[in-house]
């Protein structure tokens, strides 16, 4: 027989499945090497997710977990700013990269933006 599930055993998975519900290893570099990359277009909101999933870290912690360079904000995936690693952005970028210089070329013709409007300093 199937398992029935019902909106609070998804969401309790959930909050298991992203290091919510009981907070994950020792540092941000772990946290983040646990969820291999997570959304960080909004600093502060990845600051606070980050150190939510961190048992006692405090927004220093992290910012000095970016200060190492221990973790980095880029765009490996949608084009969408996310926090990860430096080895985890050098693995993640060669598999994402044709899908996003599509993207990206798309996206620069609607928006009438020439290879030397991008090149301009």
């Amino acid at each position: 027989m199937a398992h029935e599930w019902k909106p609070s055993d998804i969401a309790r998975l959930r909050l298991v499945a992203q290091r919510i519900h009981q907070p994950g290893r020792a540092g941000p570099l772990e946290t983040v090497t646990d969820l291999t990359a997570m959304q960080g277009q909004d600093l502060p909101g990845v600051l606070w997710s980050i150190g939510l999933r961190t048992p006692d870290a405090t927004e220093a912690d992290v910012r000095a977990a970016f200060d190492r360079a221990e973790l980095v904000r880029s765009w490996p995936m949608r084009g969408t700013l996310h926090v990860t690693t430096p080895d985890d952005v050098r693995m993640i970028l060669p598999l994402s990269r044709n899908r996003l210089v599509t993207s990206f070329a798309t996206r620069h013709r609607e928006l009438g933006i020439t290879a030397e409007d991008v090149g301009a300093r």
